[in-house]
């Protein structure tokens, strides 16, 4: 797989995975029972973002490594084929 197929690869993976853990350990306002004056009773009392961004990067890492295994040893192929 080229560099750019790679770089595709990834941030398909990394926005797909970044949406997915997006709702991980979120806790709105109305749960936490405080809402602030002015925001929307929905809004999340602490979003996490660090850790979200860095699991997404991790998630999509590991699946581009996927995608890269499958095309350099012809899985993907030989699936095609059966």
């Amino acid at each position: 797989m080229s560099i750019f197929g790679t770089i595709v690869v990834f941030t398909i993976a990394w926005w797909l995975s970044f949406i997915a853990v997006l709702p991980w350990g979120v806790r709105s306002q109305l749960e936490g029972g405080a809402v602030e004056e002015g925001t929307e009773p929905g809004a999340p009392m602490r979003a996490h973002m660090p850790a979200k961004l860095v699991a997404a990067t991790l998630i999509a890492a590991i699946i581009t490594a996927f995608v890269f295994l499958m095309l350099d040893r012809g899985w993907f192929e030989a699936w095609l084929q059966s």
